[in-house]
């Protein structure tokens, strides 16, 4: 298990469904979009599960487990989507 430490956020690429004209949802793979997997800040900025988008030149890339995760400062998240 990976454990974010320092204000640092582990997260992993997503895809978010959007609805078509005929409400049919089709999975869309957006490059800057990201889940949460685990928060290290606990200033109640993000959750884990949040979506966020980020600065994609400020990611450092893991591989655990046969899984593709990220580590990102919180100061280099732009936005969380909010439903």
């Amino acid at each position: 298990m990976l454990k974010a430490l320092n204000d640092r956020i582990l997260i992993r690429k997503t895809e978010l469904e959007k609805p078509n004209e005929k409400e049919i949802y089709m999975p869309v793979l957006k490059e800057n979009y990201y889940e949460v997997v685990e928060a290290s800040c606990g200033q109640g900025l993000v959750e884990v599960g949040d979506i966020v988008v980020v600065k994609k030149e400020q990611l450092y890339q893991i591989y655990h487990e046969g899984k593709e995760y990220y580590v990102v400062k919180k100061d280099d998240i732009l936005a969380k989507l909010v439903k």
